[in-house]
């Protein structure tokens, strides 16, 4: 999804847009954790996902525009998170998720540590950030990959 990155080619993909609000950033997890289930990722490697596409999810819904979208595509030995704000400027009225100081900026710091590789490229119309997990060659009939 984003332009920079030159990773795995992807053996199946999933995106979904939302708005950039905090009520959503559950909503993202959700999907993600339906897809994964179906894709056939261990439960650790899912788990650990979740955690990157929530922070993800969350920091567009903090510092993004108006609208969010979350690709996730698996190719055979990795998954590629996305998560790119788009629309309005911020400000949009949106979102609720405001963190303490203290707290602010340990969401990436998390996805650097869970990550093999992180990506951040700024857009015309915001940012996209992508994250690189590693996951174990999942079975061709729960991934539908050759």
């Amino acid at each position: 999804m984003c332009g920079n990155a030159s990773y795995d080619h992807p053996g199946i993909e999933a995106t979904l847009a939302l708005p950039a609000e905090a009520p959503y950033v559950r909503m993202a997890r959700h999907f993600g954790t339906a897809l994964l289930d179906q894709w056939g990722l261990t439960l650790d490697e899912r788990d650990t996902a979740i955690a990157v596409l929530g922070e993800l999810a969350a920091n567009a819904a903090e510092h993004g525009r108006s609208k969010m979208a979350i690709a996730l595509a698996l190719s055979e030995f990795s998954l590629r998170i996305s998560v790119v704000d788009f629309g309005r400027e911020p400000g949009h009225g949106g979102s609720a998720v405001r963190r303490a100081a203290d707290e602010s900026g340990r969401g990436m710091e998390i996805v650097r540590v869970l990550s093999d590789r992180m990506s951040v490229e700024r857009q015309t119309d915001g940012y996209c950030i992508e994250a690189v997990l590693p996951c174990g060659r999942v079975s061709a009939s729960a991934s539908g990959l050759p």
